[in-house]
């Protein structure tokens, strides 16, 4: 029997694939396919440390744990995020919902799983993506980012602001799980249907990182399963609604 191995686990899903074409889909993979292995060449993370499985309508990657998580949210994500802005008007549309977690992965003759690898997917198929994703066409990708990651890579040794995420609790079949939701491509993160923003305090306007927080009250996209509340600030990092 395998034994359990410790890695970054990425999902990567095309918006809306079953709307393409029999002739388009291979452009869209082939697309997705070059601008991942692109990122992930400038991010450092080669060959050796990294396992691609194209899922059809989107990419499953496993990342070793020799590779430094920030490298995922300073090089690879941005990477990715500008090959997406780069595409031209008469190119096909491609939008991504992208979840990034880490745990424990199972690997086999057919390829790996794992209950966090379940969970990831779960995470990027998620209809709370979906709907941040659809909430502003002028988004590029959905990025959903595991809890433990978030307090640890993002709010830690990331070139990504904390600020900029929001915190859901989305029920899987596995179980509910704590995630942070970014929208790129977007000045503000869009508000979700039926839901309303509250401003930040002005004593937590300032982090103790020296991050402003004036964006966290007006960018709230919703919460789909926390209780409503004011976003705060504590340890460095941004809260939601009273989650921390």
């Amino acid at each position: 029997m395998s034994e359990t191995l410790h890695s970054s686990i990425v999902v990567m899903d095309v918006e809306n694939s079953s709307a393409l074409g029999n002739h388009e889909k291979p452009i869209v993979r082939s697309d997705l396919r070059r601008l991942t292995e692109d990122a992930l060449d400038r991010a450092g993370i080669t060959p050796d440390a990294r396992t691609i499985e194209d899922r059809g309508d989107g990419i499953y990657l496993l990342i070793s744990a020799g590779v430094p998580k920030r490298r995922l949210f300073a090089t690879f994500l941005p990477a990715v995020d500008e090959s997406l802005a780069a595409r031209r008007v008469a190119d096909l549309p491609l939008r991504l919902r992208v979840a990034v977690a880490a745990g424990e992965v199972t690997p086999d003759e057919q390829g790996s799983s794992g209950i966090d690898v379940d969970r990831a997917f779960g995470m990027a198929d998620h209809q709370t993506a979906r709907d941040a994703l659809a909430a502003d066409r002028r988004a590029r990708m959905v990025v959903v980012v595991s809890e433990s990651l978030y307090e640890s890579v993002i709010t830690a040794q990331s070139a990504l602001d904390p600020t900029r995420f929001r915190h859901y609790r989305l029920p899987l079949k596995q179980a509910e799980v704590g995630v942070w939701i970014h929208l790129s491509g977007v000045a503000q993160q869009p508000r979700m249907p039926k839901r309303e923003s509250t401003p930040v305090p002005a004593a937590a306007q300032q982090s103790p990182l020296g991050i402003s927080q004036s964006v966290a009250g007006r960018d709230h996209i919703g919460r789909d399963s926390i209780a409503p509340g004011r976003d705060y600030v504590r340890g460095g990092r941004v809260h939601n609604g009273g989650s921390a």
